[in-house]
């Protein structure tokens, strides 16, 4: 337990030297530190829960200042020690009837009394219940030691902290897959779905977990290790936690995310396993691929469909959100299984129904989730039938991915809306590929880097322009410099931009070059 007002008191020297003469409501408020304060704008420099000692000086010598900024100090302090007979003869009445309207405790100190006296036996009876916090939190971490070595689930690890506060707990993935719960006596069990719902929306509102957050009497730590998000330990305790069970709850994260990484591991090698069967050994039949997809929780039995996660900068952020972004489509979908590799995250999906033109329903959702952060792509693959065609849905997956970044569409794409640019993209290297560039993109080169024009830039702006006015807009040049340049194209690769040949040969080049390696 903290130390309050209550305890001080018990203090000798505060029994003898002192008086507590208003604010006795607040008798039971938590100390965190003493201090002294001998200026008026003294409540700038608190941070709460302090037991002030002060001469009441500065307030002596400008006492209409007093009233303003004791109300304003006591929406902060723990007390406050006042020294009567030196600068004030008595605690004004003033102070005293906004300490009872806060609950804040005055106590009239002796002028005899040295205020060093006073500091140092509140500050050792802070140390001492800092010290006894630290041997209760290493005791109870000597508990979860023996909880792991025993092979305790999460469950047993959740009835230590569960009972020292009295207070339920739920152990939850990223997409709020309940592991583990532990609940009081007296706790409605009935209203844990609710909860549950509750504990989805507040994660799910949120973009950012990395350290403890409370929202309403949700008290959630997040179980974090090689940049990947784990799971949610989370806390049902409406009021704020005290410094110990902070202490011990992050103590129970670290355990739970131990736990959490030995199994991770050892799915994540598996899945690993099986996909680069079906991706690139080719050596195992339909039949046993379903099998290993039934031990893994997904029971899909004739369609699959891929889903990439991509982002620009691998980093601990980056990992982490695209991370959150994975449980969150798998949370959209239902049934998936998500295998996090170093440079992408690969789900399969099952019974996904059949692909239109048009993207899926749930697209809208995953558009909006990643919307609030930047940097990431989500390519959707093809529903293919049979487990063994998953190979072809992830070729095409990550191949949309390419072809949505040659036009500069980010975010999540649909494999049906840039089929055709990836069928290009399978021509890069070929005869007709190299021709192509020799025949239009590189003489535009030389004539750019010749005579310092734009064409390039020019047909670029205008391929991807609504029309020729947005492109000179665009390029802050008139329509007609636009149509020069343009006609200074046809004239330098004989295809005209305005004819539809022209246009399509151009555009392809274009784009086709722009897929290099170095052009990216």
């Amino acid at each position: 337990m903290a130390v309050t007002v209550r305890n001080i008191l018990d203090l000798d020297i505060i029994q003898q030297r002192t008086e507590v003469i208003a604010g006795l409501s607040g008798i039971d408020k938590a100390v965190t530190y003493v201090t002294i304060q001998e200026a008026p704008d003294f409540y700038e420099w608190v941070s709460g829960g302090e037991f002030v000692l002060t001469t009441w000086y500065a307030f002596s010598q400008q006492p209409d200042l007093q009233g303003e900024a004791f109300r304003r100090l006591a929406q902060k302090i723990a007390a406050i020690g006042i020294k009567v007979g030196r600068f004030i003869e008595e605690v004004p009445q003033e102070i005293i009837d906004i300490a009872n309207e806060y609950g804040i405790p005055v106590f009239a100190v002796s002028r005899e009394t040295k205020f060093r006296e006073i500091i140092q036996a509140i500050s050792a009876e802070l140390n001492n219940e800092q010290t006894n916090l630290l041997m209760e939190v290493d005791k109870y971490y000597q508990e979860l030691v023996k909880v792991a070595l025993a092979g305790g689930d999460e469950s047993a690890m959740l009835q230590g902290i569960g009972k020292r506060g009295k207070f339920a707990c739920f152990f939850v993935t990223p997409d709020i897959e309940l592991l583990a719960t532990y609940f009081p006596a007296n706790y409605n069990r009935v209203a844990t779905d609710s909860k549950l719902q509750s504990i989805r929306q507040a994660l799910l509102s949120q973009d950012n977990f990395l350290s403890f957050q409370k929202i309403g009497d949700l008290n959630i730590f997040p179980c974090i290790a090689r940049q990947l998000l784990l799971g949610y330990l989370v806390i049902i305790w409406e009021d704020v936690l005290s410094e110990k069970l902070v202490l011990m709850a992050n103590q129970v994260a670290v355990f739970l995310t131990l736990k959490l990484m030995e199994r991770l591991d050892t799915e994540q090698k598996m899945l690993s396993s099986l996909l680069d069967d079906v991706l690139y050994r080719h050596n195992l039949s339909e039949e046993q691929i379903q099998e290993r997809l039934l031990l893994f929780g997904l029971k899909a039995k004739q369609q699959f469909r891929i889903i990439i996660l991509q982002a620009h900068g691998i980093d601990e952020q980056s990992l982490l959100e695209m991370r959150k972004i994975s449980y969150f489509i798998k949370g959209v979908l239902g049934e998936a299984l998500v295998n996090a590799k170093p440079d992408e995250i690969v789900i399969i999906v099952g019974n996904q129904g059949v692909d239109t033109e048009k993207a899926p329903y749930w697209v809208k959702q995953v558009k909006e989730k990643i919307a609030k952060v930047s940097g990431f792509m989500v390519g959707i693959g093809p529903i293919v039938e049979g487990a063994g065609q998953l190979e072809v849905s992830y070729r095409l997956a990550k191949q949309t991915i390419k072809a949505a970044r040659l036009i500069d569409v980010a975010g999540v794409v649909y494999y049906r809306e840039h089929l055709a640019r990836m069928v290009l993209l399978r021509g890069m290297g070929s005869i007709e590929y190299q021709y192509l560039i020799q025949q239009v993109i590189d003489p535009l080169k030389q004539y750019d880097d010749k005579y310092r024009s734009d064409l390039l830039r020019t047909l670029q702006v205008m391929i991807f322009a609504r029309d020729m006015d947005e492109a000179s807009s665009t390029l802050h040049i008139h329509s007609n410099t636009v149509r020069y340049r343009l006609n200074k194209v046809a004239t330098i690769t004989g295809y005209d931009f305005f004819s539809p040949l022209g246009r399509y040969v151009l555009t392809t080049a274009f784009l086709l070059q722009r897929a290099e390696p170095d052009k990216k």
